[in-house]
């Protein structure tokens, strides 16, 4: 499918109107009439101003004549230019989800989950291209069976570390010394209930973006276990940039970042709000409760000092850093 224009899907809203959400799915055109009902799911062209979600079908190129800027909260933009792919993650869709403020301005997130680029016919994601989640670019990397993030997720909104992050609908994230810089190079760190957005269940999507999913225990194991196990150089293969590791044996590996997994020693938040060990220490949150008690989560430690990976337990209140693993 090839569509001419995009730019009649305005997100505008007169001030007064009341607000009706709507899902629906664009099928596609062949004669540019986004206003046709007939190439909607729902069978009806949603008005512009009760639009709060919109699927666009994949494997759809967008030559659009005209740029056209998508505002979102933030000052994140996502701009559809001349030449501009639409290529899928897989799933097959492409989603914008959000509502409208009082003012009329839309305020939500761009959920891509694949890439954008110019000058492509390209309708299949594959693993090692981007990720676009939220407006922001992850790098990913294909080990053994499994497509991983290469880099921390870094998604939400920062909150104090001295604050707990609660169920509001609304993703918070701790930066370490509350510093958003932090965040930018090393992700958000997230208690276990935020990362799991409040259930149980195991290698669930949680926060990370559709397609994708928080490791289990046992996802990690078979990533350890692909690049050769607990007592070996594991650690050293899944660490990324010396640099901001403290210099000791993890670096000084020769096998140091082999995996392409890139982890970073983003520190730790405790229970009681305080950041510690940057350059030191990564952890990582995977979906799984431990045995002993319904209070900790299994994580996977890095550490500057060891070549190798360690499996253990902490309290759900720590605040820990994130990698999703596509479904």
């Amino acid at each position: 499918m090839k569509y001419t224009k995009i730019t009649t899907i305005i997100f505008a809203l007169v001030v007064g109107i009341t607000l009706n959400a709507q899902d629906n799915t664009f099928n596609g055109t062949t004669d540019n009439n986004w206003d046709n009902a007939s190439n909607w799911s729902t069978g009806k062209a949603p008005p512009s101003h009760i639009v709060q979600k919109i699927t666009i079908a994949a494997d759809c190129v967008v030559p659009a004549t005209n740029s056209t800027d998508y505002n979102f909260a933030e000052g994140s933009t996502f701009q559809i230019n001349s030449g501009i792919t639409f290529t899928n993650n897989g799933i097959g869709t492409w989603t914008m989800n959000g509502t409208y403020d009082k003012d009329g301005i839309f305020v939500g997130n761009l959920a891509l989950n694949g890439k954008i680029e110019p000058g492509s016919n390209s309708s299949t994601w594959v693993c090692g291209d981007p990720l676009i989640y939220d407006g922001q670019s992850y790098a990913t990397v294909q080990i053994g069976g499994q497509c991983w993030m290469a880099e921390n997720l870094n998604i939400g909104i920062m909150i104090n570390g001295d604050s707990s992050q609660i169920n509001n609908n609304i993703i918070e994230k701790y930066c370490y010394s509350n510093d958003a810089a932090n965040c930018a190079t090393y992700g958000g760190m997230y208690q276990w209930d935020e990362v799991m957005q409040y259930t149980l269940i195991e290698s669930t999507q949680g926060v990370c973006p559709t397609g994708w999913h928080l490791p289990s225990r046992s996802e990690w194991t078979t990533l350890v276990d692909f690049l050769g196990g607990i007592g070996v150089n594991t650690g050293s293969k899944m660490a990324g940039n010396a640099a901001l590791w403290v210099n000791d044996d993890l670096v000084n590996d020769p096998e140091f970042d082999a995996s392409g997994l890139s982890g970073l020693p983003g520190g730790y938040r405790n229970k009681f709000g305080s950041f510690f060990d940057q350059g030191k220490w990564l952890t990582w949150w995977s979906s799984t409760e431990t045995a002993l008690s319904s209070d900790s989560g299994r994580i996977l430690i890095l550490y500057y000092m060891w070549k190798d990976a360690f499996d253990q337990y902490n309290f759900k209140e720590f605040g820990y850093n994130v990698r999703c693993l596509r479904d």
